[in-house]
């Protein structure tokens, strides 16, 4: 397997100001052999304020056990609330990540058709977004268009944020576009209102015990294709609340491993940064890590839920695959 961390932009391209030497990155992880695979781009939910390390690489070894080729997306996020609105950069990025899977289709041995993108939560807005917006002027420029497609073969939502409307959840839309928002901003990313005929087939799931991103979300999205009539399939699980991932054992894990991720080790670096130049000292505690950022998930362990509630999620991995092989047959 090929396993290697590729910038997506030049330090000249990349323009967005984290206050770090943070770099929007693809990691691939590429199956070896010689015959054309599908390829899954994952992309990792976190409210657009980070990248969830529990949606990342376990995801990804699902989909190599399926013996698909697959990558995550480190893609640009709003750390702190003092930073700029995220706007039209995570999709820029996005789009650049396909653009570069396409580019070494050919050294990686991954069929240029069969190339779907897996989003999660806000990961799945980002998904959602590409999938409608993929042909907007404000992509066109991104490098490497002009000879290779963003387009997505196939779409995998898991419980997406979708819409601005009665069942939205804002702190999403809060780090992709400000709290000043205007009304015809949030209707553009209100991504109901963008499907059409030039949206490729979509897999949605979702959880009704979801209280963060709410079920609605999903049906609403899942309406949209059904007036436009573009394929999709939605499956909707009684149990476990947001961000379930793989819902197995794995996924349980890597979630309370966040200290310890690629997000939280950036959130470290801009909260010194902060820190001592506030306090002018030249280190600070885990405690006042922790403080700065006050975030419940990492101050305490949830409990696990009951495996056979998370178990009976883990299906939507199966049927998603067996969905994407029926799909790229097609």
């Amino acid at each position: 397997m090929r396993n290697e961390r590729i910038n997506l932009w030049t330090k000249e391209e990349y323009t967005y100001d984290t206050g770090t030497e943070f770099m929007p990155t693809l990691t691939t992880y590429i199956l070896d052999g010689l015959n054309r695979k599908p390829a899954v781009l994952i992309i990792p939910g976190g409210g657009y304020k980070g990248c969830n390390s529990a949606e990342g690489e376990g995801v990804a070894m699902k989909f190599l056990e399926a013996g698909m080729s697959a990558f995550v997306l480190t893609y640009t996020t709003r750390m702190r609330p003092n930073m700029q609105p995220v706007q039209k950069q995570p999709i820029r990025d996005l789009s650049r990540a396909m653009i570069i899977i396409r580019e070494h289709a050919e050294q990686w041995r991954i069929n240029p058709d069969h190339i779907a993108i897996c989003g999660f939560s806000a990961g799945g807005h980002l998904a959602a977004s590409l999938a409608v917006h993929w042909n907007r002027d404000f992509l066109q420029d991104v490098r490497g268009i002009q000879a290779y497609s963003n387009k997505p073969n196939a779409v995998i939502l898991g419980y997406p944020v979708i819409t601005t409307g009665e069942f939205a959840h804002m702190g999403s839309f809060f780090n992709l576009l400000g709290e000043e928002a205007t009304q015809e901003q949030l209707a553009e990313v209100s991504l109901e209102h963008s499907v059409g005929s030039h949206t490729p087939p979509v897999f949605l799931w979702h959880t009704v015990e979801d209280l963060t991103v709410l079920v609605e979300n999903a049906m609403i999205f899942a309406s949209a294709l059904r007036k436009n009539t573009i394929p999709f399939e939605l499956h909707i699980f009684p149990y476990i609340g947001h961000g379930s991932s793989t819902s197995d054992e794995t996924w349980y894990t890597r979630g309370q491993d966040y200290l310890n991720s690629d997000s939280a080790q950036l959130y470290r670096q801009i909260a010194l940064k902060e820190l001592t130049e506030a306090s002018g000292k030249p280190t600070v505690s885990d405690a006042e890590l922790l403080d700065f950022f006050n975030e419940p998930a990492l101050k305490y362990k949830k409990p696990l839920p009951d495996p056979m509630n998370y178990n009976h999620n883990a299906k939507w991995v199966k049927l998603c695959i067996e969905w994407l092989n029926i799909t790229f047959r097609e």
